[in-house]
């Protein structure tokens, strides 16, 4: 096969790099902006309810989500109480929550739990399924642990506590979970993260609704 010589001008151009490997790759930060960004033309960045919201705090680390919770609301005490503890009532509370229920009775008391969420964050939509254990015990605190054979969670635990008095009431919520599924790194989680923010934000909002006059 006969080799063509490169001219002068061919082989500098090859020896300059291109302007794609000039560009240096976003930053974390950069990637911050960006779902930002993407969140305000979507239109899912959370609005500001007039609950006393006192913490809100989302964290993720190698794929599992903490969460941590702390309101207060203008609905009274038993009426959060009775909506957080009957399952057939959560969908009331965010349109994530397509559907629950009670599917059984577990040796130690508790209530076997089936929940369905759809979500979407831009253009990808998902329906999940959680199977889990509810329990309740004194002093207004309601846990939830999921069985991960029957869920698209190989994780996730919550823990409420409800207190109050008259109607103020305070909602203490702390969570915990990993998700089967995938979620594209760093915008990803970015995004997740701010989903399940706006979802508190809506909860709460709907509980004050439900206890309007």
């Amino acid at each position: 096969m006969k080799h063509f010589p490169l001219s002068v001008q061919t082989r500098q151009a090859l020896a300059r790099p291109s302007a794609l490997a000039q560009t240096a790759a976003p930053t974390r930060s950069a990637w911050r902006t960006i779902a930002v960004l993407i969140l305000l033309v979507s239109g899912a960045v959370p609005r500001v309810w007039a609950a006393d919201i006192r913490t809100l705090k989302v964290d993720e680390h190698q794929g599992r989500y903490t969460v941590t919770y702390d309101a207060i609301v203008d609905a009274a005490r038993d009426d959060v109480y009775a909506t957080i503890t009957n399952p057939e009532r959560w969908p009331q509370l965010s349109h994530v929550v397509t559907a629950a229920r009670v599917t059984g009775k577990l040796p130690d008391g508790g209530r076997e739990i089936s929940v369905t969420l759809h979500t979407c964050i831009l253009i990808f939509c998902q329906t999940l399924h959680k199977q889990e254990a509810l329990r309740i015990s004194a002093g207004g605190n309601i846990e939830t642990v999921v069985f991960p054979e029957r869920s698209d969670f190989s994780y996730a635990y919550e823990h409420w506590q409800i207190s109050g008095e008259g109607r103020r009431t305070r909602i203490r919520y702390h969570a915990e979970m990993t998700p089967k599924f995938y979620i594209v790194p760093l915008i990803g989680s970015y995004l997740l993260k701010a989903k399940i923010r706006s979802l508190l934000q809506q909860v709460t909002a709907s509980l004050e609704a439900q206890a309007a006059p």
